[in-house]
C-alpha cells in the first residue's frame, strides 16, 4: 500500500511527463489537488483528442460521433482502444510511422498525446491502466463528481 505522499508524487511525475512543467506549475500556484488537476487535464486532453479524431481520423475510422467510415477496412477508434494489451506507445508508433494505407498526417507530440487520451476514453474496461504517458504508473484518477 502506498502512502498519500507517494501517490501525490507519482501523480505529479505523470503530469510533468505528460503535460510538461507548465501543468505542474499551475498545480502548485492554484493549490489544486494533484488527482483533481490530473483528471481535469486528462479530460481537456481527451476533448482535444476528440476534436482531432473528428477532423483527422473520421474520414477513415469510425468514431463514436460518426455513423459510417470512409474505409470499411479501417478499424473503429473503439476497436483500436480495446485491442488486447493495447498501449499508448503502440498507438504513438502507428501515428508517427503510419501503417498500411494510413496517411502520414505529421502530428505534433501534443496532438498525439491528445489522441491517445481520447482513445483511452473509448476503452470498455476502465480498470485497465491508462494509455497516456510513456511510463504510466497504471493509475486512473477517480471519476468526476459532476
Amino acid at each position: 500500500m502506498t502512502s498519500t505522499a507517494d501517490s501525490r508524487g507519482a501523480t505529479r511525475r505523470l503530469l510533468a511527463r505528460t503535460l510538461g512543467g507548465a501543468a505542474l506549475a499551475v498545480l502548485v500556484m492554484t493549490g489544486a489537488t494533484p488527482v483533481v488537476a490530473q483528471q481535469s487535464a486528462m479530460e481537456k486532453m481527451a476533448a482535444r483528442g476528440s476534436e482531432l479524431a473528428v477532423k483527422l481520423c473520421a474520414s477513415c475510422h469510425l468514431t463514436p460521433d460518426s455513423n459510417a467510415s470512409g474505409q470499411p477496412a479501417a478499424p473503429s477508434l473503439r476497436t483500436i482502444a480495446n485491442v488486447p494489451e493495447q498501449t499508448g506507445t503502440r498507438i504513438r508508433n502507428v501515428l508517427v510511422n503510419p501503417a498500411h494505407d494510413m496517411p502520414d498526417i505529421s502530428l505534433t507530440n501534443d496532438e498525439i498525446v491528445a489522441l491517445i487520451a481520447y482513445i483511452d476514453t473509448l476503452r470498455a474496461d476502465r480498470t485497465k491502466p491508462l494509455l497516456t504517458g510513456p511510463d504510466n504508473d497504471g493509475k486512473r484518477p477517480p471519476p468526476s463528481k459532476s
